[in-house]
């Protein structure tokens, strides 16, 4: 069955970005052939066993994931994003697929969070616009040998492969912290960067950087610049300042009830000195007039 082939990419909008990155690559760029055709598909045959993922794995990828949900916000666009949904592309073979360690697909299926696996032969189920892999240092080969041939095969627009323990074979230059391979006029699926990094993703229109091993789980960015400087909050960062804000907010707010609390107070305070001042010069006085009676009196007498 023919792979599903997505409406070739549009031109690049002035400022946007260049369409390929502009880091040299460190092997000759591979293409899939829109036509190719795998002589063993068994090994895409997706099992009920999931493969434990390593801590770190786990952490990158919902790092990303978190990116990737708040970009999604800023856009507001329909869009749904997860991990691990089975793509499903032959109908005859529905056995056989790929399931994604992160997914970007736009418009959602009809089904939303309900879905169970995306069938592309079916009304409403697109493949992916972005799919990432994480490389994981137990099975390098999977994502780095056999994940661009199902991508192609599958119609991804666009798959970034990310090793950031260089755990990839020598193969073609490898091993690559950042692959991204794109889906060009015709149907070819290509790589267009390999290396460190950064390279500069269509999908969404921003540059995956490497922010060095010692970022630990957050050492894959997306930024707005390409050097890095300015990287994307994630979904976690935002409700976190939002939560940081209200806190000040309300904490400001309540600083200024006691500001006014301490203004009526010292005004309460202000008026009863005035009171008792007055009081203390109305005894004052009276006394002044007793006194003066007194010595007229007095004088009366003598």
């Amino acid at each position: 069955m023919n792979a599903p082939v997505p409406p070739a990419p549009r031109d690049h909008e002035p400022g946007t970005g260049p369409v390929l990155s502009s880091v040299p690559m460190s092997s000759p760029p591979r293409v899939v052939p829109a036509d190719q055709v795998v002589s063993d598909p068994d090994p895409w045959v997706l099992t009920e066993e999931t493969l434990p993922e390593s801590s770190r794995h786990d952490l990158i990828t919902e790092h990303l994931r978190q990116i990737l949900l708040a970009w999604a916000d800023r856009m507001g666009r329909a869009m749904k994003i997860g991990r691990n949904l089975a793509i499903r592309w032959d109908r005859e073979r529905p056995q056989r697929g790929v399931d994604p360690d992160l997914y970007v697909v736009e418009p959602p299926p009809p089904e939303g969070d309900n879905v169970s696996s995306l069938r592309l032969w079916e009304p409403g189920h697109l493949a992916p616009r972005l799919a990432i892999e994480i490389v994981s240092p137990t099975n390098p080969k999977k994502d780095y040998l056999f994940a661009p041939t199902k991508y192609a095969a599958c119609g991804v627009g666009e798959l970034w492969i990310l090793d950031a323990d260089l755990s990839g074979p020598r193969a073609e230059g490898g091993p690559h912290r950042l692959q991204i391979w794109r889906r060009l006029a015709g149907g070819r699926f290509e790589r267009v960067v390999a290396g460190e990094g950064p390279g500069w993703s269509e999908a969404v229109q921003g540059w995956v950087c490497f922010a060095g091993e010692e970022a630990e789980d957050r050492c894959f960015q997306l930024c707005a610049d390409k050097a890095g400087r300015e990287p994307w909050p994630t979904r976690t960062d935002l409700e976190r300042r939002a939560k940081e804000a209200e806190r000040r907010a309300k904490e400001a707010e309540r600083r200024a009830k006691e500001a006014e609390r301490q203004a009526k107070e010292a005004e309460r305070q202000a008026k009863e000195a005035a009171l008792r001042q007055v009081e203390v010069e109305r005894k004052a006085k009276e006394a002044a007039l007793h006194e003066l009676a007194a010595l007229k009196a007095q004088l009366a007498g003598g």
